[in-house]
């Protein structure tokens, strides 16, 4: 395994050797920038050595007057950091660097994957700062990796004689079966077998090692955007490994492999097979509103798969729709390209008028087969302007005819038309034809809407669980801008139950009251408050670098923040774990940020997970900006997107109610909801572990959500969410209904 180590006292050179076969083209200029990047952070990590020993470093600056770049002078972030989210120190002060240079990705382990929302976070940072140098960094004493390393020497019989003994873990989980750890072992096992004898802690650090390694692997099989940027000299990938006792930082320089594995680039789209994980119903409405404002405004590109690869997968991958769709058969209405979606992306339902005629029928039949069998979470029953099927209902009730005497199939077609066209008429009987029209291609996609519903007992089922929602849209073949109608209006009636989460979405938003019940989760967010009010005030406590306290919360936040969470909260060394991803997204279930998560919460118990949103967040701007219609972002990026568009599409919609006066007030308030909706939404979804749901219910684990004002550094906890009981209890009626992908632990599909 190469490694390399810069000495102190002599500043490293550009390597500047290259062969016609080499695969990375040679840029002496990038070369310099990288090597200038190592040798400043090998300084600064230098300097934190030296406070260690109780050297004087240099002054710190107010951090609070650092949380916002500088406007006339914007500070650079000369290097991306991917680390553990179990941290024995700020990446910050590792390395002895001001806040915004160096830009922060956490997950426990510092693992990455397929679908990880990791190399989302990495590409998000790449584009909006292109730094010339990406390090993954490990660390000793690491406990995934020494739970990934204890699991195989278990599992192969070796001699555990010097194996540190795991602490217990809650509500006797086991290592093995926890997807981070999963995801280390390939590592462990290798090290194994490299040195079959050696001793615990140096497997360990081979382990830690390795992991570092595979890491990189896995975002240049995933991202063709770091490939190509490798490739074209704008960036250099590179190991490290924190030794935590002596507080020194090993440089491990680039893979050791990286030419091998830049010889077979990953392909720059995906395509969605049975193995990706299911898409809620929320995330799939935000793609397709999102795809249709790009489509509405010129800019859809995603119909055509030309990667010999991608189609070989949608062959013989098996289909994974996000979304059925039962549009009208018209010519001037086709459903994948007024989206904007990928093959694959939608199962489609056409007929004339989009109407559902009977409960035998193979709309109905074909619906269910989604729901059942591909898992899809979200109906869209389409209409259209300008609809044929609807005109003739209509003019044939506006002259008093019996749609019977069109003859053939098509009077059948008009029949199931015709309530909703004499409703139409009736009330708006002095309207012109276009008017009535309009009002009855809504009301038949309301009707239809209904229908599948009731007709349907699976559909009607799911849709009581809240696993399933129907929505109505009309799509303008003029404009090509789609109306979203929302649900049914009276769904409630219509699925014979209360729908409290239903509602609560449906509602105007306030702020829910706070509320704490347990003693621990008390007794941290009173640490947490007391912190931030003394990081507000400058007034921030000297610790020594390198003691370790054991963690009484957790938080997850954006990668994006420039100030490290320990200092917002002015914590000492390991009170906290701090998992940092673009959006402060959560994840799906069986990823790398999910698995994370459970493993920090099972290992350290903590009594909080707070959900910490940013005012200025990038990802928000980035998620309002696709609903507006931006071009679509790379597949990583929108791992991130997608979860983060859900409060985009929340926030758009419900201001447009509000109708605010000026449009700077309109900004501000869809930036401040989509904030808020964000920090719920990734609450949501961590209610989808069984792991999050058992600690809460029975071992007084609390989420809450907090928002942090960039302009003052003020973090305002808002509490739970206002639905935290419903939403449980629909996630435990779904895991005994259906066992899917989405209940399995994690790891067990799609990936870590």
């Amino acid at each position: 395994m190469a490694q390399r180590t810069t000495p102190h006292s002599q500043k490293p050179q550009p390597v500047q050797e290259s062969s016609e076969d080499s695969l990375e083209p040679l840029n002496v200029a990038h070369s310099t920038a990288a090597a200038e990047v190592i040798w400043s952070l090998s300084c600064g990590n230098k300097r934190y050595l030296d406070s260690m020993r109780g050297v004087t470093s240099r002054a710190p600056r107010p951090l609070v007057d650092m949380l916002i770049d500088d406007p006339l002078k914007p500070a650079k972030v000369k290097v991306l950091v991917v680390s553990c989210a179990r941290s024995f120190a700020p990446i910050d002060s590792i390395f002895d660097v001001e806040p915004g240079s160096v830009q922060v990705v956490r997950v426990c382990g510092n693992v990455g994957g397929k679908n990880s929302g990791v190399t989302g976070s990495v590409e998000f940072a790449l584009a909006k700062s292109a730094p010339p140098v990406l390090i993954v960094l490990g660390n000793s004493q690491n406990d995934p990796v020494e739970s990934a390393l204890r699991c195989v020497l278990k599992q192969q019989g070796k001699d555990c004689s010097d194996v540190p003994l795991c602490s217990s873990l809650m509500c006797d989980y086991k290592e093995e079966d926890l997807g981070i750890v999963k995801a280390i072992m390939p590592a462990a096992k290798d090290a194994v077998m490299q040195k079959p004898n050696a001793c615990f802690e140096e497997l360990a650090e081979l382990t830690g090692k390795l992991n570092v390694w595979n890491t990189i692997e896995q975002f240049l099989k995933t991202s063709r955007t770091m490939c190509d940027m490798v490739l074209a000299g704008k960036l250099e990938i590179h190991g490290a490994y924190f030794h935590v006792r002596s507080g020194k930082v090993q440089f491990l320089g680039q893979h050791p492999s990286q030419a091998a594995q830049l010889s077979e680039l990953p392909p720059l789209d995906i395509v969605r097979t049975a193995e990706d994980p299911t898409v809620p119903a929320e995330e799939a409405l935000g793609a397709l509103f999102a795809g249709n404002r790009r489509y509405s405004v010129g800019k859809g590109s995603q119909t055509h798969v030309l990667d010999q690869r991608l189609l070989i997968q949608l062959s013989e991958g098996g289909q994974n729709p996000i979304a059925v769709v039962l549009g009208c058969a018209d010519s001037r209405a086709p459903v994948e390209i007024l989206f904007d979606m990928r093959p694959g992306d939608l199962f489609v339902l056409r007929n004339a008028g989009n109407s559902c005629a009977s409960a035998a029928g193979s709309v109905i039949g074909s619906a269910e087969y989604a729901v059942d069998h591909l898992r899809t979470k979200l109906l869209v029953v389409s209409g259209h302007t300008k609809c044929g099927a609807v005109t003739a209902a209509v003019d044939s009730v506006r002259k008093k005819l019996n749609v019977a005497s069109f003859g053939g199939s098509i009077g059948e077609v008009l029949s199931n038309i015709q309530d909703c066209a004499v409703e139409a008429v009736s009330k708006l009987p002095n309207g012109t034809l276009l008017e009535q029209v309009k009002l009855a291609t809504e009301l038949n996609v309301f009707a239809t809407m209904e229908k599948l519903i009731k007709f349907s007992p699976l559909i009607k089922k799911a849709c009581q669980n809240e696993d399933v929602q129907v929505h109505g849209a009309v799509y303008d073949i003029f404009t090509g801008a789609v109306e979203w109608l929302g649900q049914h209006p009276e769904l409630e009636k219509i699925v014979e139950k209360p729908l409290p989460v239903h509602k609560w979405r449906l509602g105007a938003y306030t702020r829910p009251p706070f509320s704490v019940c347990s003693k621990g989760a008390e007794h941290a967010l009173a640490r947490l408050r007391d912190g931030n009010i003394r990081f507000v005030n400058s007034n921030l406590r000297t610790s020594l670098p390198g003691t370790m306290q054991n963690p009484y919360a957790m938080v997850i936040s954006g990668a994006e923040l420039r100030v490290p969470v320990e200092k917002i909260f002015d914590v000492e060394p390991g009170d906290l774990i701090v998992q940092r991803v673009m959006g402060n997204i959560a994840g799906h279930p069986g990823g790398a940020l999910f698995a994370s998560i459970e493993y920090a919460i099972v290992r350290f118990q903590p009594k909080l997970l707070m959900v910490l949103g940013e005012s200025h967040s990038c990802i928000i701007q980035s998620a309002l900006q696709q609903v507006a219609g931006a071009e679509v972002p790379t597949p990583p990026m929108r791992i991130v997107l997608d979860r983060v568009m859900v409060s985009a599409v929340r926030a758009v919609q419900q201001v447009k109610q509000e109708k605010a006066l000026t449009l700077a007030g309109r900004d501000m308030k869809i930036r401040q909801l989509c904030v808020e909706f964000n920090v719920f939404y990734t609450i949501e979804q961590l209610f989808r572990s069984a792991i999050v749901r058992n600690l809460v219910k029975n071992h007084g684990l609390e989420l809450h959500a907090a928002v942090l004002d960039e302009t003052s550094g003020v973090v305002d906890i808002i509490g739970r969410h206002p639905l935290q009981a419903e939403i449980i209890a629909l996630h435990e009626v779904a895991k005994e209904a259906d066992t899917d992908v989405n209940e399995a632990p994690s790891g067990a599909k799609g990936g870590a």
